[in-house]
């Protein structure tokens, strides 16, 4: 049989082509694979000090560093080509946090903030899982081997020129293994058992365990992916938080069709410049028929309330007002309103009535008055867009209340009647927040519940303006 490949250019052609035979004529003995530990301990390099050598492109190393890791990815079930994705040691882990205080030069874009720790070794071969097993230990030596940060990602491989420009490539298998060394120990990658909603808090590379996640009904009576197509597919659990999940078009599993929901074992990774959740075998997921609580109609609690308000002092297109629902359920908030009496109006000025949004557990929900603007603030839009005359729109001296869906009053800023310039609660080109131990809204204003930054205020505000972005905190609140 022929096979037609790329050469690595750094390493040449005859060694990346025995390389080669020998993973297709060998794919399931590796007869060097019981190798004796490494008994040395050389100095490690930090994650930010090989960051800062790459910058923006591939860079060789002409010096004997070493990095650990912890083999976190399988090919054993098609879903990688390869590649070897590693999580650091503790002992690597340590080394990377003593230097967080170094500046790194690292790719723009989504992933660059928390990069990421685990890294990728760009590998010529098959069968990887049998010489470099899930859960094994490993130190490399990176001296002559090529360096790259790819969306916060460090990739390691060989150098190949692409039309005069230095690329990354992969290593032959015969050159990787004079680099790496295995490393005996009982330590383990870490399994973080989060939820959808939580993901972007991890850095890529975790590994998680998420409880009651099910494809989103389009995709529940189709399979994973085609022959030879990778797929992106939506997971969805009880609270309807989501996120992507992918499926390469070679994985042996690529034609089930799981249609109920269960608990999930899975990698937090990157594809195709999407974040997703990449599974290595199809019995990572364990299926259940158990269908998810039924959410009621509508909800009267006080466990939703006001937790923040915003009049930026650069840009009123930042202007927002901040839900939160500190509870453990899912709020929907059909018939609930929000009331805005403007300066000292005692008769509502304006309602927003809510019809469809829900609140989920332990969120926020953010409504805005200008969709474009505020996402360029911060960084992403609104959950829900009102006018600019409503509750959300106000310039800091108005008084809001939020309605149950009774018109029973559920939480107050301010006191209608009362024109709240230059009162405790006049948040004039700045913002008002919920201080962290207050849990549940208050039919009556209190000030002291209320941390509020103003340009003029009150007694027991702060006199200083709020600048947009870096002074507000949409869509995250914290409680006691």
């Amino acid at each position: 049989m022929i096979y037609f490949f790329r050469f690595p250019g750094f390493w040449g052609g005859a060694i990346s082509l025995s390389a080669l035979l020998l993973s297709g004529c060998l794919p399931q003995q590796y007869p060097d694979f019981a190798l004796s530990c490494a008994q040395d301990t050389p100095k490690l390099t930090a994650w930010s000090e090989l960051a800062a050598r790459a910058g923006d492109g591939v860079v060789a190393v002409p010096d004997s560093l070493w990095i650990e890791g912890i083999v976190v990815s399988s090919d054993r079930q098609g879903q990688y080509f390869g590649e070897l994705i590693l999580q650091p040691t503790e002992r690597q882990a340590a080394v990377n946090a003593a230097s967080q205080n170094v500046s790194t030069q690292i790719s723009a874009g989504p992933y660059a903030a928390p990069p990421s720790q685990a890294w990728v070794l760009q590998v010529e071969g098959f069968s990887l899982f049998q010489r470099y097993p899930p859960g094994s230990i490993w130190r490399l030596q990176l001296k002559d081997l090529s360096l790259e940060v790819k969306r916060g990602i460090l990739q390691v491989g060989s150098t190949w020129p692409v039309f005069g420009h230095p690329a990354l490539g992969r290593l032959p298998l015969g050159v990787l293994s004079t680099k790496m060394r295995r490393i005996c120990g009982e330590e383990s990658p870490p399994l973080v058992r989060t939820h959808l909603g939580a993901l972007d808090t991890l850095s890529l590379g975790s590994w998680v365990v998420l409880d009651s996640v099910a494809l989103t009904p389009e995709w529940r009576e189709m399979p994973l992916a085609l022959e030879g197509e990778d797929s992106f597919r939506t997971l969805v659990d009880c609270q309807e938080r989501t996120a992507e999940f992918w499926t390469s078009g070679y994985a042996d599993f690529r034609d089930s069709v799981p249609a109920q929901m269960g608990t999930m074992r899975a990698l937090w990774w990157v594809r195709d410049q999407k974040k997703v959740l990449v599974m290595e075998r199809y019995t990572d997921w364990t299926q259940q028929a158990d269908p998810c609580p039924q959410v009621p109609y509508t909800l009267e609690t006080d466990a939703v309330f006001i937790s923040e308000l915003a009049d930026p002092v650069n840009d009123i297109k930042g202007r927002f007002i901040e839900l939160y629902n500190h509870s453990d359920v899912v709020v929907p908030l059909r018939d609930w309103s929000l009331v805005r009496y403007t300066n000292d109006a005692s008769a509502p000025s304006h309602t927003l009535r809510l019809t469809t949004q829900r609140i989920q557990p332990y969120s926020t929900l953010v409504i805005g008055v200008d969709e474009a603007g505020f996402a360029a603030l911060y960084g992403k839009a609104p959950d829900l867009l009102a006018s600019t005359s409503s509750a959300a729109g106000s310039n800091g001296d108005d008084n809001t209340v939020l309605l149950g869906p009774s018109g029973a009053v559920v939480d107050v800023f301010g006191v209608p009647g009362v024109d709240g310039t230059g009162t405790a609660s006049d948040y004039e080109d700045g913002r008002a927040l919920r201080r962290a131990h207050i849990t549940r809204g208050y039919p009556q204003f209190d000030p002291s519940q209320w941390r509020v930054f103003n340009r003029r205020g009150g007694s027991g505000t702060i006199q200083q303006t709020q600048t947009a972005p870096g002074d507000f905190s949409p869509f995250v609140h914290q409680v006691d």
